[in-house]
């Protein structure tokens, strides 16, 4: 009977100790839902509007970098055509001959070259 009694008592303690157990599982399990409903409702889209803003920001500066070299290359084509056309007339007035006539020209000596030498 005595060892009834113990088991018993021990039968209740266990289930208090379950309930409370179960209360803080409870609890937990509350604070858990809490903390993803913040995460899943404001943390996150906060985080994921800051990405979106700076990825439009970014893509907003590469619109108006490219965009002035765009304008730039545009004003500069036309010099670069004058310089090309320039170049390609130059290129055309090359006359090998008269060149290498101007270079002979240039560096000759007038000296004659010295007679043959006799046999002794």
């Amino acid at each position: 009977k005595n060892e009834i009694q113990k088991l018993q008592q021990l039968t209740i303690a266990r289930g208090r100790q379950a309930e409370e157990y179960k209360g803080e599982y409870a609890l937990q399990l509350m604070r858990t839902n809490q903390s993803q409903a913040a995460y899943f409702h404001s943390e996150l889209p906060t985080v994921l509007d800051s990405l979106q803003s700076l990825s439009q920001s970014k893509r907003e500066y590469f619109k108006t970098m490219w965009s002035s070299y765009v304008g730039v290359e545009q004003d500069v084509a036309p010099i670069i055509a004058k310089c090309q056309e320039e170049m390609e007339n130059i290129i055309q007035n090359i006359s090998p001959e008269e060149d290498s006539e101007k270079v002979v020209e240039k560096y000759k000596t007038g000296n004659v070259p010295a007679p043959d030498l006799q046999f002794d």
